[in-house]
């Protein structure tokens, strides 16, 4: 699909639209090849200095460093005066070009002062055109409400993707078949979640932790949701199931430290975890008992599944990983 674009702009807003609609991950190796073949067509200073407009560099200045290209903030330098200003061209009303601007300056690394300028300059003009009353462009203030609260690469991308899907059906660029299909997988995607969700929120209730131990976080939704945070993608799917169940059981061992048990009961506690032996919490009242009880078993259980699935005994690690 890529492929077809003739012009780079094209390529690049392609490539973007995929990505903050979340179907990228259908055409990562071809977004990989396009990316790739555009950074070594030629050198950076040569390709930067061919594009029109500052909207088109600094787009393709996001996307190379978003797929770990090295490109130096020299690319912004022809639009900087004599005194290291942008010249007076990018106080326009172009706020498309000031929110792509705006985007790909969140993407530098430490030193680099012409983004850092950037950052400061583009946000100021931004939040002065969200405060004006000469621009009734509801749609545009919005996009530019939205990009102020959060830059793009801060944000967890499934509650973007959500948002992006409405703000690009009204788009006048709008390709309707990649509309419906980023409105079909993300509905599909959504009925794997509330599998997932039913079935780590079942392993919840069965375990009864809260019920023995009413002073620990029961957040298991908030929990699940740092997990779609991490990975997104249905073949993530064993990951964000085990990802749940070990923030669960973490935040709980954390409050069963920071609010409740004492030195004595602590220690004990501890050293059942570092010797991995359920015989050692004898003594210790039942709700410490079953909290390590569920550690155990949810480990070797996570165990035990990657063993039938992938052939990979990964209990050592797991142990290892939980004890330090």
């Amino acid at each position: 699909m890529i492929y077809k674009e003739e012009l780079l702009r094209d390529k690049l807003e392609l490539v973007d639209a995929l990505q903050q609609l979340g179907v990228a991950y259908h055409f990562k190796d071809e977004i990989n090849c396009v990316i790739t073949n555009i950074y070594k067509s030629m050198d950076q200073i040569s390709l930067f200095a061919t594009l029109d407009d500052l909207y088109e560099v600094s787009l393709l200045f996001r996307l190379l460093r978003m797929h770990g290209f090295s490109v130096q903030e020299d690319v912004f330098k022809s639009y900087l005066d004599d005194k290291g200003n942008y010249k007076a061209k990018l106080y326009s009303d172009n706020i498309k070009e000031m929110i792509s601007l705006y985007q790909a300056s969140f993407f530098a690394k430490e030193g680099e002062k012409v983004l850092e300028m950037t950052r400061h300059l583009t946000t100021k003009h931004l939040t002065n055109f969200l405060e004006s009353s000469k621009y009734d462009n509801s749609r545009l203030k919005e996009q530019v409400a939205h990009a102020l609260e959060l830059p793009l690469n801060w944000r967890m991308q499934r509650l973007h993707t959500r948002w992006f899907i409405e703000q690009y059906k009204t788009d006048e660029q709008i390709r309707p078949a990649l509309w419906e299909l980023a409105v079909l997988d993300f509905n599909s995607i959504q009925n794997l979640y509330k599998k997932e969700l039913k079935q780590v929120s079942r392993w919840w209730t069965d375990l009864r932790l809260y019920e023995k131990l009413p002073f620990i976080r029961d957040r298991l939704v908030e929990n699940y949701i740092w997990s779609v945070g991490f990975a997104f993608e249905p073949e993530h799917s064993s990951y964000r199931i085990a990802m749940t169940q070990a923030i669960c059981l973490i935040t709980t061992i954390d409050d069963i430290y920071d609010v409740y048990g004492s030195l004595d009961e602590l220690e004990v506690f501890t050293n059942a975890i570092q010797q991995w032996d359920v015989t050692a919490t004898e003594g210790l009242p039942e709700n410490f008992r079953m909290c390590i009880l569920a550690l155990f078993n949810t480990v070797e259980h996570r165990s035990s599944e990657v063993l039938k699935e992938k052939g990979l005994n990964i209990t050592p690690y797991l142990r290892r990983a939980v004890i330090n």
